[in-house]
């Protein structure tokens, strides 16, 4: 309050004015004891720490800690640990001299001492270890060898070392493996023509000389004599075989063969024509006509035909295994006048266009029931055939008759066949051939034609069916055919020009009726429907659709019924029109 030092125990006071400006009295009791001390000398590294106090000091001093009236004094020493860092490069070892270890590897490794003050001291060393380095290399020559290396010559095989410094700058050892191989030579004469294939380096010379070629330590001298050559060309033309006299080989192959004779080449062009043998089999109906002589076969057997070929002069043998049939052949040709057009002269195939006439030939079953006399019947077409369009297209099934030259009532063989847009009648097997008649006995037959909802008509007289050419007969022509006197109607229509068959035999009992029992007309009219269903249509293969347009009408245009009234005629509606064939 005062600033005042007191050394003497006793009772102090003083005076001040508070702050409301009255008197303040301040009293101190002081006691005033003797004091004691202590002195302490400490040195140490880095730092200490005074247990007096618990305070840690890191620099030299003197410090003092007062407790009461003793004070500990404290004069101290502070020393410091130190380090240092050293490099080296050594080549592939070091031993360091501050501990007196060897080193192999590169790295970093550490050594301790006390340093001047008493303190440790820590030495760092950053050391790199380079390596010695070695190579090896071979080497091969002829007699000597003089190594870049070191500037030696040697002149025998061995191992070398040579020593050097690498980039490290530490010691670099080469090993030399060498091979040294004596040299040597070979000389060849030869004598060649034209020109020489060495074949020592592959390499061809057409002039004489001395050529020379090394190879390692070997060198091959040629001393060459070139001979001018001649070359021979002969053409030849054998059969099977050529015996070639020159070198006594016979070829049997054309080509182009080469003989060496001294220096001359003889060529030879060879053509070998062979000798040929050709075989072929052949099943044939009736007879065969074969194109390679023009000679017509009528019985099965096994031909042969040998000439000789004028261009080769060799030997052709043809051999044909000949399977015949026997028999006959029918062309012949009908107009239907049912499907019959004026304007084309040709007949509708309606029923091929809308594909409804049958695979399978319709006469052998009902209501046809037809013989089948000769061969079993059956016959089927082709899509084939059927496909094809124009005259040949197909319009319906035929039915074709034999019958006996004596005695025409009787049938001899019967054929189901196709018959075409132009009147053709044909083969169901191809549509185009003539009709085969198997296993016939050749002679003298009427010929007759029928068909499902047409009159039949026969031939005026027998035929000659005989081998191999078709007996023919045209139905459509003005010539006669075989008429029953006691009948008064035409046994063909007159279409103009063209003599057709009746056409209005709706239900195939051998006459065209309109009027009276079992009349053709009511056969139409019941296929519709009868007399209550008149305008109904009925669509098919049918044997009521006499125009064979692929409908069955009673009435509208191109009805059926019209067909018969216009046959039999419209003023004379109780005609009938009857089939002229025996039966």
């Amino acid at each position: 309050l005062n600033s005042q030092t007191y050394t003497v125990s006793g009772v102090y006071t003083f005076t001040s004015l508070n702050a409301s400006g009255c008197l303040h009295t301040d009293s101190l009791h002081v006691g005033i004891s003797s004091g004691t001390s202590n002195t302490t000398s400490i040195t140490s590294c880095d730092s200490y720490t005074w247990t007096v106090n618990g305070v840690t000091y890191t620099a030299s001093g003197t410090y003092t800690n007062v407790t009461a009236c003793h004070a500990e004094i404290l004069i101290l020493t502070i020393g410091h640990s130190t380090s240092s860092n050293q490099t080296v490069t050594n080549c592939d070892a070091y031993t360091w001299s501050c501990n007196g270890v060897t080193y192999n590897a590169s790295g970093v490794y550490t050594c301790t001492s006390l340093n001047t003050e008493g303190c440790i001291h820590i030495t760092t060393l950053n050391l790199t270890i380079t390596n010695s380095s070695m190579s090896l290399t071979s080497a091969t020559a002829c007699d000597s060898f003089t190594w870049s290396c070191n500037g030696a010559i040697y002149t025998m095989s061995g191992v070398y070392s040579c020593t050097s410094l690498n980039a490290a700058g530490c010691l670099h050892t080469t090993l030399l493996t060498l091979t040294i191989t004596p040299s040597t030579s070979n000389t060849s004469t030869v004598t060649a023509c034209g020109s020489y294939l060495w074949a020592i380096n592959n390499v061809t010379y057409t002039a004489s000389g001395t050529y020379t070629y090394v190879s390692a330590c070997h060198t091959e001298i040629l001393i060459l004599s070139i001979t001018s050559t001649n070359t021979i060309t002969t053409s030849v033309a054998s059969c099977d075989s050529y015996t070639w006299s020159l070198n006594g080989t016979t070829y049997t192959a054309s080509g182009t063969y080469t003989f060496q004779n001294g220096c001359n080449t003889e060529i030879l062009m060879l053509t070998i024509n062979h000798s040929t043998s050709t075989t072929s089999s052949v099943n044939t109906l009736g007879c065969y006509t074969w194109p390679v002589n023009n000679v017509t076969y009528t019985a099965s057997g096994v031909y042969t035909y040998t000439t000789t070929d004028p261009a080769t002069g060799c030997v052709k043998t043809f051999t044909v295994n000949v399977t015949a049939v026997p028999g006959g052949s029918v062309a012949a040709h009908v107009i239907l006048s049912g499907p019959y057009d004026t304007n084309t002269g040709l007949m509708q195939d309606s029923l091929r266009v809308q594909g409804i006439i049958p695979g399978t030939e319709p006469y052998s079953n009902a209501p046809f029931n037809k013989p089948a006399i000769g061969e079993p019947g059956g016959e089927m077409v082709s899509p084939t055939v059927l496909a094809v369009t124009g005259n040949n297209a197909i319009v319906d099934w035929i039915y074709l008759e034999l019958r006996s030259a004596s005695n025409p009532a009787n049938i001899m063989a019967t054929k189901r066949a196709l018959l075409q847009r132009d009147g053709d009648i044909v083969s169901n097997v191809d549509g185009v051939s003539p009709v085969f008649f198997s296993n016939l006995a050749l002679g003298n037959y009427y010929v007759s034609v029928k068909h499902r909802n047409h009159t039949g008509v026969m031939s005026a007289n027998p035929l000659a069916i005989v081998l191999c050419t078709p007996a023919t007969i045209n139905f459509s022509s003005s010539s006669p055919v075989y008429t029953n006197l006691t009948l008064l109607n035409p046994a063909r229509k007159a279409i103009g020009a063209v003599n057709a068959l009746w056409s209005g035999d709706a239900n195939n009992n051998k006459n065209v009726k309109y009027n009276g029992l079992s009349n053709d007309k009511e056969t139409v009219l019941a296929a519709v429907g009868g007399v209550a269903t008149p305008n109904n249509i009925l669509y098919g293969y049918r044997t009521e659709d006499v125009n064979m347009d692929g409908k069955v009408k009673y009435n509208s245009t191109d009805n059926d019924r019209v067909v018969v009234i216009n046959n039999v005629g419209v003023s004379t509606p109780n005609n009938v029109l009857y089939q002229h064939t025996p039966n």
